[in-house]
């Protein structure tokens, strides 16, 4: 198991990435309509599920 170089991994995980935000994005825009009031407020969860995950990145690479 030789494992990855450097630039081989930098790559891999950021077409990992790439992938799930992709996921995200197809996911996010199946979402059902419930009417205008309750859409508004789903649309804002969704937002903060994806802020929390940003900022985890964001933290995250900020300890490297």
């Amino acid at each position: 198991m030789g494992g990855l170089g450097a630039q081989e991994a930098f790559d891999c995980i950021g077409n990992m990435l790439d992938s799930r935000y992709e996921r995200w994005e197809k996911a996010v825009g199946m979402m059902p309509s419930w009417g205008e009031e309750i859409d508004k407020h789903a649309r804002k969860y969704v937002q903060g599920v994806a802020d929390v995950v940003r900022g985890n990145l964001y933290w995250s690479l900020e300890q490297l």
